[in-house]
């Protein structure tokens, strides 16, 4: 999760090295959520199939050859594609961490692992510019360090998993449906390069053909998880679907995915736009445009932290008031550059703490929350599908947001027309977060008991 954010103060620095436009560079930040997204899905059955610690290992392993590839690439495409890698290896990995957390811990100490979890991801997430700003200002590394830092913490991390997790029994039996993560690869994609390059090109109708064909694919997609979910209950040899059907029986789990695919589309393309703006129109050294996301990051962490006493008492309306402190604070932030003339990072640290603490009263217990009535034998699915809602947010929304934000952008030279620009683009956010506090008010109370293990 880390990798999904420090690159974003790099951003300048990669323009001007590689000669790369803005959705290229789009791409760049983009393509690794989609990759993730498309394999998390089929990642969370293949350990369920094939052993959770042993697809965790060889996602860290890839992951490191392909930080390898980002750090040599001397090209735009290049960094582009050693980005999907990152993206697809991650994807193998991530969801085993949910699965082993999910039939390890005892139901009555999941809020806590749980929040431990959320804040981790959440804190990784929310400093990766810091680390990015450390690495290119005082350090002088350059941007191709914050991939070269991978590379030490992935051999640690390769080390460390061989010894603390815990090797769970694979279930044998089926094999893994990888045509339908083919399928979901290809109408996020579809989604994907025309929006990230149609700007640039005066959205031709081609782009718009491509955009319709994904959702034809996605229907493909769906229609094939029902037709194996039929199916597979009779016929042992044939693939399990990745998104069994069933798991959408489990109270909450539908609109909860939903609602994690809404809120994301704001968190990740925020600091995007946000570190852009304090770098290239405000003058920001890296570290300083990372060290302004420190009052979230901090915040975040105390809202994490209490995220379980939060939701002992509010139950799944814990994450409305998540969202609704991420819509005050953005609401905030809108004001101050309105109100003030080029504000400095500290001016903005108010409404950023205010927002951080949205966060993490979010991040933390969502994932025990919208898992904590799906069946144990689906764990690897459920949090691999929810792990793919995440980043399909974060992807489509950066898509979107950073097309937007690109646009006005051309219309309003100078740094004030990066501070406008901003201040406007800054409704994307309010809208996505006021959307995802509507869904979450129709997830179930946590009093509702969880279904019973199914056999599938």
């Amino acid at each position: 999760m880390l990798d999904s954010t420090i690159v974003n103060v790099a951003v300048p620095d990669i323009r001007a090295d590689l000669h790369t436009g803005s959705s290229t560079v789009e791409l760049i930040m983009a393509g690794y959520q989609a990759a993730f997204a498309a394999v998390l899905l089929v990642g969370g059955r293949l350990g369920d199939v094939h052993g959770r610690r042993r697809l965790f290992l060889l996602g860290m392993a890839g992951f490191v050859l392909a930080s390898v590839a980002c750090g040599l690439a001397g090209t735009g495409s290049q960094l582009v594609a050693a980005r999907f890698a990152q993206g697809a290896f991650s994807g193998l990995m991530f969801p085993q961490v949910l699965a082993i957390l999910k039939v390890s811990t005892p139901p009555a100490q999941r809020p806590k692992v749980f929040g431990i979890y959320g804040a981790t991801v959440g804190l990784s997430t929310v400093l990766g510019p810091v680390l990015g700003g450390v690495l290119i200002d005082p350090l002088d590394a350059g941007w191709r360090s914050v991939f070269w830092v991978n590379v030490p913490i992935g051999l640690a991390a390769l080390a460390a998993g061989r010894v603390l997790l815990p090797n769970t029994p694979p279930q044998r039996g089926r094999p893994v449906d990888l045509f339908s993560a083919a399928l979901l690869a290809s109408a996020l994609l579809a989604v994907l390069f025309p929006l990230t390059f149609g700007r640039e090109n005066g959205w031709p109708i081609s782009g718009f053909v491509v955009m319709a064909a994904a959702l034809v694919l996605f229907g493909l997609f769906v229609r094939r998880q029902a037709r194996l979910d039929s199916i597979a209950r009779h016929q042992q040899a044939k693939p399990a679907p990745v998104a069994p059907l069933a798991l959408f029986a489990a109270p909450g789990f539908a609109v909860g995915a939903a609602a994690n695919v809404v809120f994301f589309a704001g968190i990740g393309p925020f600091f995007f736009i946000f570190l852009l703006t304090l770098q290239l129109g405000m003058g920001e050294s890296a570290l300083t445009a990372g060290l302004a996301t420190v009052p979230f990051a901090a915040l975040g962490a105390v809202s994490s932290k209490r995220s379980a006493l939060f939701a002992r008492r509010l139950g799944s309306r814990v994450l409305v008031l998540g969202c609704g402190l991420q819509v005050a604070g953005h609401l905030m932030l809108m004001a101050t550059l309105q109100v003030a003339d080029q504000p400095t990072p500290w001016a903005l640290a108010p409404a950023l703490a205010v927002a951080g603490f949205g966060m993490g009263l979010f991040v933390a217990p969502v994932t025990e929350i919208v898992l904590r009535h799906v069946p144990h034998e689906l764990a690897g699915a459920a949090s691999g599908l929810l792990a793919t809602c995440q980043q399909v947010g974060g992807a489509v929304g950066l898509a979107l947001l950073g097309t937007l934000y690109f646009h006005l952008l051309g219309a309003r030279p100078g740094p004030a027309g990066f501070q406008h620009t901003l201040t406007d683009a800054l409704w994307w956010e309010v809208a996505v977060f006021v959307l995802a506090a509507a869904m979450c008010l129709r997830l179930p109370s946590p009093r509702t008991a969880p279904v019973q293990p199914t056999t599938v």
